[in-house]
């Protein structure tokens, strides 16, 4: 399912959103790394930006989660357009016709004669 061309801009904003975060959860995860390497004296400083970086990765990943159910809110009311129900309408018929297709063999087979191609 896709948004419809009006969602467009709120698409772009979604991989930007989406860029920004992941930097920044590698951000996170370089001071993560860097905490357990650093001196004791260097740490205090360095649990501070983590625990602000975790707040900010944190509340970005929840705005995301909103965003994301607000898409898929508007997929689902999104009516698809006349070639879709189109479609619908062909796939049906294509259906119904092999359906009726395959009782006619089944019948010819219960009637004892050989099913040939031709």
């Amino acid at each position: 399912p896709r948004l419809p061309e009006s969602g467009a801009p709120a698409m772009d904003e979604a991989l930007t959103a989406e860029r920004s975060l992941r930097d920044l959860a590698y951000r996170v995860a370089g001071v993560e790394k860097t905490m357990r390497l650093a001196p004791e004296e260097a740490r205090g400083g360095l649990e501070a930006a983590h625990a602000e970086l975790t707040g900010q990765l944190q509340a970005g990943v929840t705005a995301y989660e909103r965003l994301v159910a607000a898409a898929a809110k508007c997929v689902a009311a999104h009516r698809p357009g006349p070639a879709a129900v189109e479609t619908t309408a062909r796939l049906t018929d294509a259906g119904d016709l092999l359906q009726g297709l395959a009782a006619a063999l089944a019948e010819l087979r219960t009637a004892g004669g050989p099913i040939r191609a031709t």
